[in-house]
């Protein structure tokens, strides 16, 4: 990931707060520990470096994927995101 890109991505995760993940009494830490970087309120606080890669390899992995031709299945636990991911899936 090219350093002005990080850059903004993380800025992003972080102007939008999206470093803020589970309650702590809810997340598995064997999964999770290495992306971890504290607790908030009784909230995990994810390291926004860590959600940026990620986001970043399941970009590529993704276009990968449309680029084979293969069917791409996502899958939300957030409702709110709905109609979001429809539209871009739509505009793929």
């Amino acid at each position: 990931m090219s350093g002005t890109n990080s850059e903004a991505l993380v800025k992003a995760i972080v102007d939008n707060k999206l470093y803020l993940g589970t309650p702590k009494y809810a997340f598995f830490p064997k999964i999770t520990q290495n992306v971890i970087l504290g607790e908030k309120n009784r909230q995990i606080v994810i390291d926004p470096e860590k959600i940026a890669e990620s986001l970043e390899t399941a970009k590529k992995a993704i276009q990968e994927a449309k680029k084979d031709g293969k069917l791409i299945l996502v899958v939300l636990d957030k409702e709110v995101f709905r109609e979001d991911v429809e539209n871009i899936c739509d505009a793929e």
